[in-house]
């Protein structure tokens, strides 16, 4: 499994639709790096809601520790 920063390196590529490097972030503009940083808070956001609607059930609701990575995603997005 990747780490939570791996994670976001990829979503930010796979939104990209290229690979992105450190230099490749260091050297986009601001607004590039916002406009993708907006579209990857999506994803990770509907991933969060999806996994926190699975963990309720009729006998009550649980933590699943992949809300947990999610919002470790989340939390290295932020550090962008």
């Amino acid at each position: 499994m990747e780490t939570p920063k791996e994670k976001v390196i990829d979503l930010l590529s796979q939104i990209n639709n290229e690979e992105i490097t450190p230099e490749i972030w260091d050297n986009a503009s601001k607004g590039s790096k916002e406009d993708l940083k907006r579209k990857v808070y999506i994803i990770i956001d509907e991933v969060i809601e999806n996994l926190e609607g699975l963990c309720i059930s009729h006998l009550g609701t649980y933590l699943n520790p992949k809300i947990s990575y999610w919002q470790e995603v989340k939390t290295e997005l932020n550090k962008l």
